[in-house]
């Protein structure tokens, strides 16, 4: 346990991090049941699209709201709208055969919900410890995701094989409610006291206040840009590891456990000894991030493509550590859950795109040629974008301020 974090806000990350547990296993049981129902790109990736669009719609006025209102509240409503639509979802399909439609439903009422409680959480949790703190604070969060995304997955790739659908989203549905009810009892106290913006301007000020930050910008397209590019890997690998690998689920869900075991590594090593330090480590971690999944294209063997999602997360966790230490303290609490808004909706709002361009270079490609090329994407923006001047002056005021709040 971290002496510098209240163990009171250790604990709401931890509870938190559960419920996440649950909804990464539950994302990975439904790819892998739509993979089997049909291995036609384009109607797979329609489908992916259409579980991503409520998400982008949402997110902006939840962050309008999120600096409007008491911030842990509306955080507590969607969580505890996603947890009813699970257990509404569980519920029918006990009795109802499953059918695509059925569970995209599902899915999209679900991150309806998230949309509405991102926002709130990401500010609210923030504001659980002083300014000085949060730059461990973050290491603590990108933990608990990493340790969400090492469990989850695997967890769900077991109970896949033995119970199906139905039963991962019951156990998504249990987990889920545990996580809500500790974070409840336990955020009650923070909820009454935590800072909340000025209600005049809106989510026009996040924006204000990225245009203003010219650095901050450029970084925010450029994580928004490999997010897309990284969904190409999210929908060919699961199509790869089904028809070319033959991979059981509980395999698949390992993969995806091996990805977040690297995290975990990398966030806490990131956390040490990068925070603070020149971005050019951050850009030399998604360089390796997209060699990591240009060499998945070449990979005809399971300990292969174990080696490769380790190495896929080990780099992630480092960037995402730094980077999130990066928005925490830059940005102001008077906006910061409108510019967390902002930078969820343009980071999401890539993954159509990524869905529709993982389609197209299938298409072109075939599995193998479309992940090489949205591997080496990445690389070349990793390349590219740090000789930015914008970037270039972030990176001098980062190492400045972030500095200060590094972890100890």
């Amino acid at each position: 346990m971290r002496k510098d974090i209240p163990r009171r806000a250790q604990a709401i990350v931890i509870a938190a991090s559960l419920g996440d547990l649950a909804v990464m296993g539950l994302r990975l049981a439904v790819v892998w049941y739509l993979s089997g129902l049909s291995h036609h790109l384009g109607v797979l990736v329609w489908l992916y699209v259409l579980m991503e669009l409520p998400y982008l719609i949402l997110m902006v006025p939840s962050g309008i709201w999120a600096d409007r209102v008491a911030r842990f509240p509306l955080f507590a409503m969607g969580a505890m709208v996603r947890i009813g639509v699970i257990g509404l979802g569980t519920l029918w399909l006990t009795s109802h055969i499953a059918s695509a439609a059925v569970v995209v439903t599902i899915m999209v009422a679900q991150e309806c919900a998230a949309a509405v409680a991102q926002p709130a959480r990401s500010a609210w949790t923030t504001e659980l410890v002083p300014q000085e703190s949060r730059g461990a604070l973050t290491v603590w969060k990108e933990s608990g995701a990493a340790l969400a995304e090492l469990s989850g997955p695997a967890l769900a790739g077991v109970a896949y094989g033995f119970w199906k659908l139905t039963g991962t989203m019951f156990s998504a549905l249990m987990l889920g409610l545990l996580s809500l009810t500790v974070v409840l009892l336990l955020g009650r106290r923070f909820g009454k006291s935590g800072e909340v913006g000025a209600p005049a301007g809106g989510f026009r000020d996040g924006w204000h206040f990225l245009r203003t930050q010219p650095g901050l910008l450029v970084m925010m397209i450029f994580f928004a840009a490999t997010n897309g590019l990284n969904n190409v890997e999210a929908v060919l690998v699961p199509l790869l590891a089904r028809y070319i690998l033959h991979l059981h689920s509980a395999e698949f869900g390992a993969l995806a456990g091996l990805s977040a075991l690297g995290m975990l590594i990398g966030v806490n090593l990131g956390g040490r000894f990068l925070i603070g330090r020149s971005l050019l480590w951050v850009f030399c971690a998604m360089g390796v991030f997209g060699a990591a999944i240009a060499a998945m294209g070449l990979a005809r063997t399971l300990w292969v493509l174990d080696g490769l999602y380790f190495v896929l997360g080990f780099s992630f966790g480092l960037t995402e550590v730094v980077t999130g230490t990066l928005w925490q303290v830059l940005v102001p609490s008077s906006v910061r859950g409108q510019v967390m808004a902002a930078l969820s909706t343009v980071a999401r709002s890539a993954n159509p795109v990524g869905y529709l361009l993982a389609g197209l270079l299938g298409a072109w490609l075939g599995l193998s040629g479309g992940l090489i090329a949205g591997g080496m994407s990445i690389v070349v923006l990793a390349a590219v974008v740090p000789g930015f001047p914008s970037v270039k002056g972030l990176d001098a005021a980062a190492q400045q301020v972030v500095g200060q709040v590094a972890t100890k």
